[in-house]
């Protein structure tokens, strides 16, 4: 077809408006027009415009079907709630409408088509190539729990560390959580090394006990590291540090709140492996995206 095709004001169709595997050679313009169908209003399959798709239509009945069409521009309006579309393969190289490049408006357009991860990729990477990267990674992230969401029933598994990526990573777009997470961990537990500590909960790690009494004959011949809870919550933590702690302190079993520190720091070291698992895992898979 050469030239522009426009369905604009007046236009009035109640049934399939066919253009399936149409080629046009220009613009396609759709404004203030009625579409209404029980099924598909407008069938866009495997289309291809060579200049602008204006879809400037904010409510229509039926299912705008733009699958694996392909358009050189896009410029189009938020439709209303309960407007519906299908985006899967739907391909565009430019977004002409500069107001409409908010990430949650895109993103209630892409939730408004049945799940299309292609649709939702195809949006970041355009975002991203444009400029518009906190966009781009906002649509990113929206399209990872969506996925999840398919994922079967059974694999639960699966499904509680994907979610732990989305948490503490956010997939690796969200680095600054890990270091929140880490801190506030870090300080609780350092807090709590330092409350016990000072309730007799550690106590040297050599059989002689009387390495603890103030002689100072003792010390200089058996020199013990000072005691540091903080530094000892945070190579527990994270394994390739070494501070001497655990060389030279151990927790007092013997007593009721040593064995509750004794569970306390097992869990350090087991949440430490955790988090930089998540990390490894959701920057890896950041990487191999890009």
């Amino acid at each position: 077809m050469g030239g522009n095709i426009g369905f604009i004001k007046r236009f009035a169709c109640f049934g399939k408006l066919c253009l399936k595997r149409a080629d046009i050679n220009g613009n396609l313009i759709v404004s203030d027009a009625i579409l209404r169908a029980r099924e598909t209003c407008i069938d866009l399959r495997y289309s291809r415009i060579s200049g602008e798709l204006s879809w400037e239509l904010r409510r229509w009945r039926g299912i705008a079907d733009f699958e694996v069409a392909q358009a050189l521009v896009l410029r189009d309006i938020p439709p209303a709630p309960g407007s519906k579309l299908r985006l899967n393969g739907f391909v565009y190289e430019h977004i002409a409408s500069e107001s409409y490049i908010d990430s949650q408006l895109r993103l209630r357009w892409l939730a408004q088509s049945e799940f299309a991860p292609k649709a939702y990729r195809h949006l970041a990477n355009l975002l991203h190539s444009a400029g518009h990267d906190t966009e781009a990674i906002a649509v990113s992230v929206a399209l990872l729990p969506k996925r999840r969401e398919k994922l079967p029933r059974r694999a639960v598994a699966r499904r509680v560390w994907d979610w732990l990526q989305d948490v503490v990573l956010q997939y690796g777009y969200r680095p600054e959580r890990l270091l929140a997470i880490g801190s506030a961990w870090f300080l609780l537990v350092g807090t709590y090394y330092t409350v016990a500590a000072a309730k007799g909960a550690f106590i040297p790690a050599q059989d002689d006990l009387s390495r603890a009494l103030p002689s100072p004959a003792l010390r200089r011949s058996n020199p013990v590291a000072d005691l540091a809870p903080f530094d000892r919550a945070l190579e527990e933590c994270l394994p390739f540090l070494d501070f001497e702690q655990h060389k030279q302190w151990r927790v007092h079993t013997a007593i009721p709140l040593g064995r509750a520190v004794q569970e306390v720091s097992r869990f350090n070291v087991v949440f430490g492996w955790l988090l930089a698992t998540v990390a490894v895992t959701s920057f890896g898979r950041l990487l191999k995206r890009d």
